[in-house]
């Protein structure tokens, strides 16, 4: 089973402050993340802030080995940023584990990488490395995806889901309703309270999930 998990890095990483010192107002966005190594490329994807001086700014930079643009599409440019892997530290973090990094968005106030892991236990030590390092990365949203017919990705706790199983199953979604909540409150073994919670937050979760990427309650 895969998992995903949206990680947090600050800006005041030293690759990641190479780009913010570019003066570029815009946010960035890296689709691509390549490692070897001895290094780590960034593919970033300049838009309507680009200028050629930003380059060069990334060229001055003691963080970046190199900086060159590859491509681009209008006004927009992607850049290729070669970083050495023993001085960068937050995504030196990422680099260094067990997980790959699918893509990556940021400002000059935060970025967020999107990463794979191929299960909990390799997320688990990325944690690890991250609680070393607090003020500089920090693991947020935590997802699976899981394998079927469809592509499904697991957005509720244990309690959530078999709240909801059984409130479907009972019949509590329908119109009318054939249980009520005193009766899946007896059922689940919780307080009617605590039902109805599980109940929303489930719903929120499953919600926020398709139409939207708010971190779920945990």
């Amino acid at each position: 089973m895969t998992v995903f998990a949206n990680v947090e890095l600050s800006p005041t990483d030293p690759a990641l402050g190479s780009l913010a010192d570019t003066g570029t107002d815009s946010a960035y966005r890296v689709p691509l993340v390549l490692r070897s190594d001895s290094s780590i490329v960034l593919y970033a994807l300049f838009g309507d802030g680009y200028s050629a001086s930003a380059v060069e700014t990334l060229r001055d930079s003691e963080s970046v080995t190199s900086a060159q643009v590859v491509d681009h599409v209008g006004n927009s440019r992607l850049v290729s940023i070669t970083l050495p892997l023993r001085s960068a530290r937050g995504i030196g973090t990422l680099a260094k584990s067990d997980v790959e990094i699918v893509e990556a968005v940021g400002t000059s106030e935060t970025w967020l990488f999107r990463v794979r892991a191929p299960d909990r236990d390799s997320l688990r030590e990325l944690a690890e490395r991250c609680e070393r390092e607090p003020d500089t990365v920090r693991v947020g949203r935590v997802y699976e995806q899981i394998s079927g017919p469809e592509r499904v990705e697991s957005v509720l706790t244990p309690q959530q889901e078999t709240a909801l199983r059984t409130a479907g199953d009972a019949g509590y979604f329908r119109v009318p309703r054939e249980t009520s909540l005193g009766e899946l409150s007896e059922e689940l073994a919780v307080s009617d309270s605590a039902v109805s919670q599980r109940l929303r937050r489930g719903t929120d979760a499953l919600l926020s999930a398709v139409f939207g990427t708010r971190d779920r309650d945990r």
